[in-house]
């Protein structure tokens, strides 16, 4: 779908702060309230915002967050269709891959033993098709800004990390009661959370504020139909020939400023480097991995390309 720059530029506030209120999102573009609140709902109606989904930090809950990637043979539609009905009730986020693995998605655990127990359960259930499985654990993840919906060359906008080592930070009812409403409605307004809840919207007010100073909350950003767009969603990962902590400061501040790099994730028994990128097409995904490789040139011995066919779920509250 076509979008003149002024769709453009409120799609990107919604990405660096879903939250803002229309009047925010407003003054920094150069339109009235009334105008942006009636292009943000158009941009709802077409599919292009499919939610707005709140930031959770998993281990500032005391959660440990998991990545899987899995393969199955012979995937027909309604084999299809019964494997993501039964990971999608478990699963933090879910996508399906194409290049080595089926899919690709994320669980939230308490523990170790929770993720053994859910490991034995998919090989069971899905033997006859299933080839093979490969877990990490995310330590972090690095959320960085779609740059490119402006046509940044450079994007150096804030972004935000999860997995950043922080105090656990004790819920009670309540909290829980906010981040359920919150998580994939991250424009709802106070006033209308304590009305859900029963609780005065000034008391609604003051939780979210402290959930956000104590990095529960790390931010607020849109979810969005890529290819209503016309972007497709790349995982990079990648092997070091050789490393230091010079050249990781380097890399980490090139995939920063790049604007079409969205995400990084580090994590333990994955790969040395893994990024995402989201491009118009396979030849300027090239384009952008090609430059990076060139830029640190020396340092990458080889690496993979996945394609995200499909986004299927992503909730931050979903533990297993």
């Amino acid at each position: 779908m076509k979008l003149d720059l002024k769709d453009k530029k409120i799609l990107y506030e919604l990405d660096l702060n879903a939250r803002q209120t229309d009047s925010e999102i407003g003054k920094k573009i150069g339109l009235r309230r009334e105008v942006v609140n009636y292009r943000i709902n158009r941009l709802i109606n077409q599919g292009i915002i499919k939610n707005f989904v709140t930031l959770l930090n998993d281990y500032a809950l005391g959660y440990r967050t998991y990545r899987i990637f899995i393969k199955f043979r012979g995937l027909t539609e309604k084999k299809e269709e019964k494997i993501v009905k039964y990971i999608k009730d478990k699963a933090k986020w879910l996508v399906k891959v194409r290049g080595k693995w089926s899919f690709n998605f994320t669980i939230i655990t308490k523990d170790i033993f929770a993720l053994e127990k859910f490991i034995n359960n998919i090989k069971e259930k899905f033997q006859k098709d299933f080839i093979e499985l490969n877990f990490s654990l995310i330590t972090r993840v690095y959320n960085y800004r779609r740059g490119y919906l402006i046509n940044n060359k450079i994007d150096k906008s804030q972004y935000s990390v999860m997995g950043e080592v922080v105090k656990k930070y004790h819920t009670d009812p309540i909290d829980i009661k906010i981040l359920k409403i919150l998580q994939n409605n991250a424009r709802m307004s106070s006033v209308e959370i304590s009305n859900k809840i029963n609780i005065s919207e000034r008391v609604v007010r003051y939780r979210i504020k402290k959930l956000i100073k104590n990095k529960v909350i790390i931010g607020f950003r849109s979810m969005l139909d890529l290819n209503k767009l016309g972007y497709s969603y790349y995982k990079i990962h990648l092997k070091y020939k050789k490393i230091n902590q010079e050249i990781i400061k380097k890399i980490k501040d090139y995939l920063h400023f790049n604007p079409n790099i969205i995400y990084k994730t580090e994590t333990i028994g994955g790969p040395d480097l893994e990024f995402e990128i989201q491009a118009t097409s396979n030849k300027e995904m090239y384009t952008i991995l090609d430059k990076f490789i060139k830029e640190f040139e020396g340092i990458i011995e080889d690496y993979e390309i996945l394609e995200y066919e499909k986004e299927y779920k992503l909730s931050y509250l979903n533990v297993i």
